[in-house]
């Protein structure tokens, strides 16, 4: 059964999940990032309606989906300021973290475990502890983005004072 479910995913999923588990792994490393790039983050969310809208109870969906989507971006928001390390113009230095690819390979995980119950047993996709589990899930997740993602621009903005102008706007000595 394992191996049916294996082979019977469609043939995307594996370089997708190829493809988070490397920016999850570059994330764990110190790193310089374009704060521009933490404004796809929430992306991750918005992706996640479509499957929220899907779910068999609608209420029950959206409920979990909006209290828990507060709760991770709220999380994302206070757990991002102790990797923050300065900005350098439009970039961001961040100290290395595991979350990135924690919340990555949850949503990932959640949106597969879904397909594979729709597939095998419907009738375990509608059931509500699925559904409040899975929009529980994908929503922390997600909200963890866009919670750092707040964190990162605010602290951007906030530091703008000490970051050197841009390479085109600095004086130079003749």
């Amino acid at each position: 059964m394992l191996l049916q479910i294996v082979t019977g995913a469609p043939v995307w999923v594996w370089p997708l999940l190829a493809l988070l588990i490397w920016a999850g792994l570059r994330s764990t490393r110190p790193r310089q990032t374009r704060i521009a790039t933490f404004l796809l983050l929430p992306l991750i969310g918005i992706m996640s309606a479509n499957s929220i809208a899907s779910l068999a109870n609608p209420v029950l969906a959206w409920t979990g989906f909006a209290v828990f989507y507060i709760f991770g971006m709220l999380s994302g928001f206070h757990w991002q300021r102790k990797w923050l390390r300065g900005t350098d113009g439009a970039y961001v230095q961040l100290a290395g973290e595991w979350l990135t690819l924690a919340m990555m390979m949850a949503v990932f995980w959640a949106n597969f475990a879904r397909g594979v119950a729709l597939a095998i047993e419907p009738a375990l996709a509608s059931a509500p502890v699925f559904i409040g589990v899975y929009a529980g899930l994908v929503s922390f997740a997600s909200g963890t983005f866009t919670g750092r993602a707040i964190r990162v621009v605010l602290y951007a903005h906030q530091n703008k004072q000490s970051m050197p102008a841009p390479r085109s706007c600095r004086q130079t000595s003749t």
